[in-house]
């Protein structure tokens, strides 16, 4: 099928506008996150907003490559939901978002793709899904940890150290305050394997 003409096309300019604003939800979070004194969750998410950007330059990038015209304007309706921030809600809302997208949308537009004879277009949206299942399953892990205040406990000892001067101890549970430099326990860098 003619690219131009296919149903991926428009599923490609969707994506794109998806990833940015999820990668905008993901920057706010970050905000509030440092606002919060929850300064490791912070890069966390400032780091899946950077992802976020990277993936949607890809499928930018697949759009420029397929167009035939030097300039054309693809027309998309989107929602996006304009509700003021909180950092716990926002946590479960994304993984929701992302385990509906790596779930739903993307596997949708992968067997359009496929459907339509685009082969590599396809295996594009594969990947996407793949990642954004697994992001969907850390944010579930870090919102539920977050809701019961577990964020910094562990049921065995673990390695923590701090983000901010390295120090490092085995326990089970985060310090208040870094014994070394002082700095609260949201720099206690996050330790996802358990999320995994």
């Amino acid at each position: 099928m003619d690219y131009n003409q296919s149903k991926t096309k428009q599923n490609i300019a969707r994506t794109f506008a998806t990833l940015c604003q999820d990668s905008a939800r993901y920057h706010f979070m970050a905000d509030n996150a440092k606002i919060e004194k929850f300064h490791s969750l912070s890069k966390f998410l400032l780091h899946l907003s950077m992802q976020k950007m990277a993936q949607a330059k890809i499928f930018y990038g697949i759009m420029l490559k397929n167009n035939k015209k030097r300039k054309d304007k693809v027309n998309i309706e989107s929602g996006y939901p304009f509700e003021k921030q909180v950092l716990s809600t926002s946590l479960a809302d994304s993984y929701q978002i992302e385990e509906y997208e790596g779930g739903n949308l993307f596997p949708y537009f992968q067997k359009i793709a496929l459907d339509e004879g685009l082969e590599e277009i396809m295996q594009n949206f594969k990947y996407l899904s793949k990642i954004t299942i697994e992001n969907s399953l850390l944010l579930k892990s870090l919102s539920e940890d977050f809701d019961n205040q577990s964020l910094y406990k562990y049921d065995n000892k673990t390695k923590l150290i701090c983000g901010n001067c390295g120090y490092s101890d085995i326990l089970k549970e985060g310090w208040t305050h870094c014994p070394f430099c002082g700095h609260d326990k949201g720099y206690i860098l996050l330790n996802l394997s358990k999320e995994i």
